[in-house]
């Protein structure tokens, strides 16, 4: 029971990762795209 729990735990860090690896690079594009445009104009 306490391996399971223990994968579980280890499968909802991963996702948890995944989705702020996500978000960052969201944010990094936004950023980045903001730049550009400021530069631009």
């Amino acid at each position: 029971m306490e391996f399971l729990t223990q994968g579980e735990r280890v499968r909802k860090i991963r996702k948890m990762l995944k989705w702020m690896t996500q978000s960052i690079n969201k944010i990094l594009d936004s950023i980045s795209f903001f730049k550009l445009t400021f530069c631009i104009t």
